[in-house]
């Protein structure tokens, strides 16, 4: 009892002003900054799924382990070959199988979905989506894919055995942003009707019988129109959204408490719950949209990009700004943070692809600047992904998924430890 207390005292500071807000924020997030010991044993495999158990990360947030341990064969079997599909890529996703080989999903224009073997620059089609989508993302796992088509959101297993595709029809503005959380069994979408939804679609993680009742839908309010970025923390709990205002904040899910919102109270019987959501806004001056945040594998950093060229790279620890740029001179299509957060690649309207480095503007300050340290033409370039090794992979409009070769003479710093990073060769912080 003096425990819930004490949450809803804070709650009530968290609304009285921003510092406790922040203050909540810390004392909830930065609990879990480090990961449990543990070790994992390689269990025998599951020949039907290809689902195997690996030795476990343990420099992975703990929301992430139990994903990274087991493993799945079944990108390695199957035909591959030379040819793409010839559309346009909108979406890309690492996977590795159980060897530790790196594979990438990808997801065209037409709604196909393929898998592409990255060493040898084959790929192999899995399946068509039933209607084309106006956004979709992958869960980092690569278990699943979720697409949207006005307000219509359908997610699919890409594993074996993970069941048939589910879908959920009680959201009934238009989608434009998607995001999984970081346990992968619930969908952040934002919506044009400025709320943001999250549904639980794995009914096993129900620690609240009226939220599994309500079939596992929450709302959050805070944006005053469309959202359109999500990204959610690899750590859990913790999701960033914003919107065509400019506007980006830091939410804490309904069941980030202590009990896991087991004693939430529904207060409009079983439409949605009514929890007193707790948001940080983002100072930030920029009125522009907001298209793409992407948040670094470790959690200490991510990224805003808007619809001038501007990009943003903000510490999530205090949820303040390190560094800007003018990277383009217009809208960016693809970016992507590498798993350090020191690295950020971006490509735009104008077909350039620029690498930027995070550096200490004087050694004794906490101040930083985003220096570009490489640009080439890659034009039709739409997507870029950054994989756990450090290369880059890009995605374009003719359907081609590829790591990405710098070319020394675009070099525009002399820095050795640039090259071999991109190249994958640096040990990570």
């Amino acid at each position: 009892m003096i425990q819930i207390i004490k949450i809803n005292f804070a709650l009530v500071l968290c609304m009285l002003s921003l510092s406790g807000c922040a203050n909540l924020y810390n004392s909830l997030f930065l609990k879990n900054d480090q990961s449990p010991e543990r070790s994992m044993t390689e269990a025998d495999s599951i020949e039907e799924s290809g689902i195997r158990q690996l030795e476990g990360d343990t420099n992975l947030p703990r929301s992430k382990q139990g994903l990274q341990d087991a493993c799945y064969d079944g990108w390695s079997s199957g035909t591959y070959e030379v040819t793409s599909s010839g559309k346009e890529i909108v979406a890309l996703q690492e996977v590795r199988d159980c060897e530790g080989r790196f594979y990438a999903l990808s997801l065209d224009n037409e709604g196909e979905v393929a898998v592409w073997d990255l060493e040898r620059g084959l790929r192999r089609k899995m399946f068509e989506l039933p209607q084309k989508v106006d956004t979709a993302v992958f869960s980092d796992s690569g278990r699943y894919i979720a697409s949207a088509k006005g307000h219509r959101l359908i997610i699919f297993p890409l594993w074996a055995g993970l069941g048939e595709p589910l879908e959920f029809k009680r959201i009934t503005s238009n989608i434009v942003s998607l995001a999984f959380d970081a346990e992968e069994h619930a969908i952040l979408a934002g919506a044009a009707d400025s709320n943001i939804y999250r549904w639980v679609f794995d009914a096993k993680n129900f620690a609240n019988k009226a939220r599994k009742d309500a079939s596992g839908l929450d709302r959050y309010s805070g944006h005053a129109t469309v959202v359109s970025a999500i990204a959610a923390h690899p750590y859990g709990r913790v999701f960033i959204s914003a919107d065509w205002n400019g506007v980006v904040k830091a939410w804490l899910t309904y069941d980030s408490d202590p009990y896991g919102g087991k004693y939430d109270k529904n207060l409009f019987g079983r439409r949605f719950f009514a929890d007193v959501p707790v948001n940080k806004p983002l100072q930030r001056s920029d009125g522009e949209r907001v298209d793409q945040l992407r948040v670094s594998e470790n959690g200490k950093y991510f990224i805003v990009t808007t619809q001038d060229g501007m990009l943003e790279l903000w510490q999530v620890r205090g949820l303040s700004k390190i560094a800007e740029t003018k990277a383009h001179n217009g809208l960016i299509y693809g970016a992507a943070i590498n798993k350090a957060g020191d690295e950020v690649a971006t490509i735009a309207r104008d077909g350039v692809l620029k690498f930027w480095h995070k550096e200490r503007k004087q050694e004794r300050l906490k101040n930083y600047e985003l220096k570009l340290n490489s640009e080439q033409k890659l034009p039709g370039v739409r997507e870029l992904m950054y994989l756990s090794d450090g290369r880059l992979v890009s995605g374009s409009l003719d359907g081609k998924v590829e790591v990405v070769t710098i070319s020394p003479e675009s070099l525009i710093v002399d820095r050795d430890d640039f090259i071999v990073e991109v190249l994958g060769d640096s040990d990570d912080e």
